[in-house]
């Protein structure tokens, strides 16, 4: 139609791989997105995302448009975020965390996290997963929830702004034994 402007949309696209299959392009891109986040430490950053058990890709077309991780944290950690929620709960029963979920913002507003938590916590094959979010993220809030997590305890200082935080649990599914 003459005048008028036709847009293509474009598919969106999920990939999950494990850090050692990701060429050292896609890692860079990877870590770029987790520092636009804003809400982790740079220090060592390669190192932990070397680390991860799953690296979740998530693009429109040929551009990246979002990040996923499913992370192994170190006990010390795990056992510091339980601590700060004031949850009871034996921090070794959560193995991994679900992390560095991050739409770049020209792509919010599409449901894009939802295929982006969708693919990490598969990578958990059934495993008891935790996240955390800022109180202020409404939308992950309700990301996380349809995925199965609930908000658990109380929610804490973060130790990079001044920002609370709120720990988010899924837990493991139970497995199904076949008799016969």
């Amino acid at each position: 139609m003459p005048g008028s402007e036709m847009r293509i949309k474009s598919p969106v696209r999920v990939i999950c791989r494990e850090p050692t299959s990701c060429n050292d392009n896609e890692i860079a891109d990877f870590k770029a997105l987790v520092l636009a986040g804003g809400e982790v430490t740079p220090g060592g950053l390669d190192q932990r995302i070397r680390a991860a058990v799953g690296l979740v890709f998530l693009s429109e077309g040929r551009l990246l448009r979002g990040i996923a991780a499913l992370k192994s944290p170190l006990q010390t950690y795990r056992k510091e975020v339980f601590a700060k929620s004031g949850v009871p709960l034996a921090e070794e029963e959560y193995p991994f965390e679900l992390g560095w979920v991050f739409i770049i913002p020209s792509a919010r507003g599409k449901r894009l996290s939802l295929k982006l938590v969708q693919a990490a916590v598969t990578v958990a094959g059934g495993c008891a997963v935790f996240a955390t979010s800022r109180t202020d993220n409404l939308p992950m809030h309700a990301t996380l929830v349809k995925c199965g997590f609930l908000p658990a305890g109380d929610s804490y200082r973060s130790t990079r702004g001044r920002h609370e935080l709120q720990l988010f649990v899924r837990n493991a599914t139970p497995k199904v034994t076949r008799r016969g």
